[in-house]
């Protein structure tokens, strides 16, 4: 387990750098948005398999042509899409499984919350695991000073 003070400066750092607070609401509005049972037919950029939902939405944030996603829950499966719903309604269909969202619904600040929490927790374990191991050692001599020893 890493020590009190690292897990504290992590604290801190992510505290110091952006509001927790404004990341899990803006997390929150692009999750109640996203619509189950539906899917945007032949509009497809790309696809990614074993990808999570939030791996999906912020690949089409990083995606120019993206305006929406098709993700499959069960087979963790993400497919990019270069229209939306609203663009193509013929195109946006029930289908049993899917998960779709319009990229309009995900704050763009959601992206650079997500690679700052990694870039975070990357620089706290190199820290932790390149660090010397330090062990402290009871001084000696000023316990035998203070008659403990």
């Amino acid at each position: 387990m890493p020590p009190l003070n690292d897990i504290l400066r992590f604290i801190l750092k992510i505290c110091l750098v952006f509001p927790i607070s404004r990341c899990f609401a803006d997390l929150r509005h692009g999750y109640s948005m996203l619509q189950y049972g539906h899917k945007l037919d032949r509009r497809m950029i790309t696809s990614y398999d074993g990808y999570s939902i939030l791996d999906c939405v912020e690949e089409c944030l990083r995606t120019t042509r993206c305006r929406s996603v098709n993700y499959h829950q069960g087979a963790h499966f993400c497919q990019i899409n270069f229209k939306s719903n609203v663009s193509t309604p013929a195109q946006y269909i029930e289908k049993p499984g899917w998960i779709y969202s319009n990229i309009e619904d995900w704050d763009r600040h959601v992206q650079s919350v997500i690679q700052l929490y990694g870039q975070i927790l990357q620089e706290l374990a190199c820290d932790l695991l390149l660090r010397p191991l330090i062990i402290p050692m009871p001084d000696m001599n000023a316990q035998l000073m203070m008659g403990i020893w």
